[in-house]
């Protein structure tokens, strides 16, 4: 698919799934912001950019942060000037036996899954 000029957004874009669909986008000529709340994640992905050609930028936040969730979308917007595609992917599940689970890491999992989603659909769609 060619994507050449699009303005993407990648939540979860550090690793697994999401890194993955900043490779892809990138490839595709996408211009992407993808964010991650790991810094390590940044040589990574400006690595990405690079080999693809295209112009992108890290943006560092944690979307179970409202706040951050409008600063990745802002960044997005000042580079670029606008969003043309949203791409949810940070998710997180726990890991191991249900009965080892804590309400703990039941509350982080609905952040991330339904807060940090809902948030970065909020502020994107008042960009768009």
């Amino acid at each position: 698919m060619n994507f050449k000029g699009k303005v993407v957004i990648v939540t979860g874009g550090g690793s697994g799934i999401g890194l993955e669909t900043v490779k892809q986008y990138a490839r595709a000529g996408a211009n992407v912001v993808a964010n991650s709340r790991r810094p390590a994640h940044e040589g990574i992905i400006k690595q990405i950019f690079d080999d693809a050609g295209v112009e992108g930028i890290f943006a560092l936040g944690d979307i179970t942060k409202p706040e951050d969730c409008k600063n990745i979308v802002d960044a997005a917007v000042k580079k670029f000037g606008r969003i043309d595609i949203l791409a949810n992917v940070a998710g997180m599940v726990h890991s191991g036996y249900l009965l080892d689970a804590t309400e703990e890491d039941l509350m982080f999992a609905m952040d991330v899954n339904v807060k940090g989603t809902f948030s970065m659909m909020k502020y994107s769609v008042e960009q768009m």
